[in-house]
């Protein structure tokens, strides 16, 4: 009997598809005993969605509250919050920055440095039209939000500003722009300094921003990431081995300079040195290189005693923490800053402060749901730091701690910003009617999950993002400490890729 050839390749191709499909679900889904979900979410490259995928939920009610309900998570009631007085003369207002320069500080290059003054005002600590200069700042934010970007303000010498306790002369305003609730990277700044692991946490303050007269939007007021009081306190030296350190893991300097000059690159992940900075000596850069290669040999070791010899372990689980709880998208390629301290024997690797919250939160197209292990398995440094099991042990210790108090005082904080602030940032979006345009802006449409377009006004995006909070928390609370099994198999996963 003779074959038809088409048939026999027809034939042959689909067993070979059926063979394939096999070998992946034995290699990337093995058969398990326990009952949960495949994790699809942790793909080495995100899939491109569209805003009309249908893969992805229509409405956050119909695939977070009814689980939330379901599991509800044990936040403690008697949780205390810190209701310091509010220094506003109006109640209910946040205070006002009033920019006046010659120059449309949006309109200029971003690194174009341009003089100006700057009053304050609806603040007991008000003044008016302080010298200062001006230029852009921040990367997504400036090229895709043409109309509300951030800036960077330098006085001419050190002082205040707004509630902050200590002087500076470099303050930056964050947009806040791709976030729908405008709190992000502010509740992380908060919760950051509401723990003593971080030896500081920027200062951070919601203002409105006035430039020649016109409102622009509500912005975030914050310390710049550098040395100073009330910021890092750092010491740089000729000798690179004495000197200290503050630097980034920054995947957007990639190709921004020279290797080994304008940014370093450590086992295929790129660092850009922050301080010290422009009169770094020879020498510096390839301390830090050999430093951090040292470090991340010795992780993957996972001696808890070794370790902690190069790594300040309080500063590395509250960093974890407010990384992982936030489930913070940058985790694993941008904007964590971390600092070489000490002498010696007390030399060691600090990790701080938190920065650039905007895509977290359940606020990006992927990776947006309040399940799964994150900054855990996305950080070339936390994966051997979290699967080190005396580490793990402590962090879980802390995340007991920290879930019953400063988390639940965290979430007392949205609400009171939601009761008595409400109008201030609804005035945002009069000044930037998001929901309004069609279509749809293409950093909404390309950066956020579809089910957050739907959610049309502020208040609806502060519910869903406390809705997403509470499921977050009862989640970390099986893995950290109810489901062994949960637990075993995101260990597996970390050393392996996949689970069981």
């Amino acid at each position: 009997m003779k074959i038809n050839k088409n048939i026999l390749v027809a034939v042959s191709a689909v067993v070979l598809v059926i063979v394939i499909l096999v070998i992946n679900n034995i290699i990337s889904r093995p058969e398990t005993a326990i009952d949960y979900p495949v994790y699809t979410d942790y793909s080495p490259n995100p899939p491109t969605i569209t805003e009309n995928d249908s893969t992805l939920p229509d409405h956050p009610e119909e695939n977070i509250v009814e689980i939330i309900e379901d599991n509800p998570a044990p936040l403690d009631e008697t949780a205390p919050y810190i209701d310091t007085p509010v220094p506003y003369v109006i109640q209910g207002k946040f205070p006002s920055l009033h920019i006046t320069s010659s120059y449309d500080p949006f309109g200029v290059d971003r690194s174009f440095w341009h003089s100006g003054t700057l009053s304050l005002s609806n603040h007991i600590n008000a003044f008016e039209d302080v010298d200062i200069r001006i230029r852009g700042r921040g990367n997504s934010t400036w090229h895709f939000g043409p109309d509300k970007r951030p800036l960077r303000l330098r006085f001419e010498e050190p002082q205040p500003l707004a509630n902050a306790e200590h002087i500076a002369r470099d303050w930056v305003l964050i947009a806040n722009h791709f976030d729908l609730a405008l709190m992000r990277t502010h509740l992380a700044f908060y919760l950051a300094s509401l723990l003593d692991g971080m030896y500081w946490a920027p200062f951070s303050q919601f203002v409105n921003l006035y430039i020649n007269g016109e409102y622009m939007g509500l912005y975030q007021l914050a310390d710049e990431r550098d040395i100073g009081p009330g910021r890092a306190q750092l010491v740089a030296d000729p000798d690179p081995a004495v000197s200290e350190y503050f630097f980034e893991l920054d995947h957007s300097a990639i190709g921004s300079g020279q290797v080994g000059v304008d940014y370093l690159i450590v086992n295929g992940m790129p660092y850009s040195l922050r301080y010290p900075g422009s009169g770094v000596i020879d020498g510096h850069m390839e301390y830090l290189h050999d430093f951090v290669a040292n470090v991340e040999y010795i992780l993957h070791t996972h001696d808890f005693e070794a370790i902690s010899q190069v790594v300040d372990i309080p500063s590395f689980i509250d960093f974890y923490l407010v990384q992982e709880l936030f489930k913070n998208v940058d985790v694993g390629f941008n904007s964590v800053f971390m600092q070489v301290k000490g002498q010696g024997e007390n030399r060691r690797l600090y990790f701080g402060p938190v920065w650039d919250f905007d895509r977290s939160a359940g606020n990006m197209y992927y990776w947006y749901t309040y399940e799964h292990l994150h900054a855990g398995v996305r950080n070339n440094l936390f994966r051997p730091l979290i699967s080190t099991p005396e580490i793990f042990d402590l962090v879980a210790v802390r995340w007991e701690e920290i879930s019953g108090n400063q988390v639940p005082q965290m979430i007392e904080y949205i609400m009171n910003l939601a009761e008595n602030y409400d109008t201030n940032f609804m005035r945002n979006f009069e000044r930037h009617p998001i929901w309004e345009s069609d279509p749809l802006p293409q950093w909404m449409t390309q950066m956020l999950p579809p089910h957050l377009h739907q959610i049309d006004n502020w208040h609806g995006q502060v519910e869903f993002l406390l809705e997403w909070f509470e499921g977050r928390v009862w989640w970390m609370n099986q893995f950290f400490i109810a489901d062994e099994d949960l637990r075993a198999w995101w260990i597996n996963y970390i050393f392996h890729g996949y689970g069981g």
